[in-house]
C-alpha cells in the first residue's frame, strides 16, 4: 500500500463525503496502527489502544467508527 496515495485520495474524498472532526482522526489512526504490521488487508486493535490515540472516549469511538463504516471508509 502507498501511504501517501492514501492519504491524498481520503482527503480527495472528504470533499464531497465530508466525516465529523472524530472520524476523521478515527481514521488516520487506524492507517497509522495498520502501517505498523506492513498493510495488512484484515487487522484488529484494542478499543481501548484506538481510544487512547485518537484521544476519543468510548461512546465518541463507537459513533466515529459507525460513521466511518456507514460513509464507506472502513469495511
Amino acid at each position: 500500500m502507498n501511504y501517501i496515495k492514501e492519504l491524498n485520495a481520503f482527503h480527495n474524498r472528504l470533499e464531497t463525503n465530508p466525516l465529523s472532526a472524530s472520524a476523521a482522526n478515527l481514521w488516520h489512526v487506524l492507517m497509522h496502527v495498520n502501517n505498523k504490521p506492513g498493510w495488512l488487508k484484515e487487522f484488529t486493535v484494542a478499543v481501548s489502544v484506538l481510544c487512547a490515540k485518537a484521544a476519543l472516549t468510548e461512546s465518541t469511538f463507537k459513533r466515529a467508527r459507525a460513521e466511518l463504516d456507514e460513509k464507506g471508509y472502513i469495511r
